[in-house]
C-alpha cells in the first residue's frame, strides 16, 4: 500500500513539474516579445512599416486598457459584440 501512494505522489509531482516547464517555454515571460520579433524578421519590413506596426501595437494596447478599465462593460457584452454575426438566411 505504502509504494502506491508513494508511486503516486511522485507521478503526481513528476506530473507538475513538466506542466510548469511547458507553461513557462510556451506562455512565460517575453513570449509576446519573442512572437514579435521572430514575425518582424520572418516578414523583412521597411522601417516605415515596422513604425507603422508599432504605432498600431500601441493605439490597440491603449484602446484595451481603457476597455479593460472601463466598469460598465461586462465580458459578456464584450462577448456578444465580438461574435461573429450571422443572417436569418444563414440560420435556415
Amino acid at each position: 500500500m505504502k509504494k502506491i501512494i508513494t508511486l503516486a505522489v511522485v507521478a503526481l509531482l513528476g506530473i507538475t513539474a513538466v506542466q510548469a516547464q511547458v507553461r513557462d517555454t510556451v506562455r512565460g515571460r517575453g513570449y509576446k516579445a519573442e512572437r514579435r520579433q521572430d514575425m518582424r524578421k520572418d516578414l523583412n519590413l521597411t522601417a516605415d512599416q515596422k513604425a507603422a506596426m508599432e504605432a498600431n501595437r500601441e493605439k490597440f494596447k491603449a484602446e484595451m486598457k481603457a476597455i479593460n478599465e472601463d466598469k460598465s462593460v461586462t465580458k459578456a457584452f464584450l462577448h456578444r459584440s465580438s461574435a461573429p454575426k450571422c443572417s436569418k438566411t444563414a440560420k435556415q
